[in-house]
């Protein structure tokens, strides 16, 4: 019971004690109205807090945990496959949902995006390490092995060609060929540290040594911890204004991200063998993190973009909003 409280308790506290901090900065006659942006405390503190954690704490928590993974019977070769699909799928429903809305250009774009945007690294490895324990945490990165190539070669190429800002200015739409674009995705260091962090656990795993008891005792620390930064760095990015969204749109949104995403991962879960697979481990966490709220990473192509930024986090903020009630139907399901 207690880590199922403090699962529940750590992600509003992250969340409010980022937008309270920011508040805290923004208040009249704080440094951060007297800084240039690259000085800022509000630009520059949310990217050191990201990179505390998904450069050096998330990269080492996952590398330990693979360490002692059963992959003979893990499923971990599917997972990447899974999780692609899941994220496909959820696009796919978001565009089909926003023509049948007939959701004006750009808002239909912001919501294909948040439809299939998925909260992973931070919420998602969180909750499947206090619900399904360590050795399901250590699968996480390899659901997660295609998302960034996904969310920056596919979501944002797809916003850049929505927006408007480039277009106002009378400026093309700069392309680059499949393999400079894919090139440039891998010399990402946050997708690096994740490469490396498999790399090195799947090495240790391999060897054959036994992994020291104070890596588990150390993981159980440093886990929330790293998640918990994330979530002070969400919340210190979260905006002011938002719009209103209309009865069908929520319900449609909702339906797809508690719906559809999960039946996705389901299908494919069953085509790959997981299903029924003698340890569910695998499917519990494609399940769980089929569920997850939409990735604060929806949030950034309408700024970058001009494309309608209240309407995606108004989305944003309904998807999360449901952590309240998957909680603890996680908790109970798998428990």
């Amino acid at each position: 019971m207690a880590r199922v409280i403090l699962m529940i308790s750590l992600i509003p506290v992250g969340i409010f004690s980022g937008w309270a901090f920011k508040r805290f900065l923004t208040a009249p006659g704080r440094l951060a109205h007297k800084q240039s942006r690259d000085r800022d405390p509000l630009a520059v503190i949310p990217g050191i807090l990201q990179k505390i954690a998904l450069l050096g704490i998330n990269p080492l928590a996952f590398a330990s945990s693979i360490w002692t993974l059963k992959l003979n019977a893990s499923g971990a070769a599917s997972l990447p496959f899974i999780g692609l699909g899941t994220l496909a799928a959820g696009m796919l429903a978001g565009k089909i949902v926003s023509r049948l809305l007939h959701l004006s250009r750009g808002r239909d774009t912001v919501f294909s995006i948040s439809s299939s945007l998925t909260n992973i690294g931070s919420i998602g490895s969180l909750v499947v390490f206090y619900v399904l324990g360590e050795q399901a945490f250590a699968l996480v990165p390899f659901y997660k092995f295609f998302e960034e190539m996904w969310s920056f070669g596919i979501c944002f190429p797809m916003a850049a060609r929505a927006g408007s800002a480039l277009k106002l200015q009378g400026l093309p739409i700069q392309r680059t060929g499949a393999a400079q674009s894919i090139w440039k995705i891998l010399r990402d260091p946050f997708i690096l540290a994740a490469f490396v962090s498999i790399g090195v656990g799947l090495g240790l795993n391999a060897s054959g040594l036994p992994r020291p008891e104070f890596l588990r005792q150390l993981n159980a620390v440093i886990v929330p911890l790293g998640s918990f930064l994330l979530l002070v760095s969400i919340g210190m990015k979260i905006p002011e204004r938002q719009s209103r969204l209309t009865r069908p749109v929520l319900m449609s949104y909702l339906g797809i991200r508690l719906l559809v995403l999960p039946a996705a991962s389901l299908l494919l879960c069953t085509l790959f063998g997981i299903a029924t697979s003698p340890d569910p481990t695998a499917l519990k966490v494609a399940l769980t993190l089929a569920v997850m709220p939409a990735a604060f990473t929806s949030l950034i192509p309408p700024v970058l973009y001009d494309l309608d930024f209240p309407f995606s986090f108004s989305l944003w903020i309904a998807s999360n909003l449901t952590l309240a009630g998957i909680l603890p139907a996680l908790w109970m399901l798998f428990h």
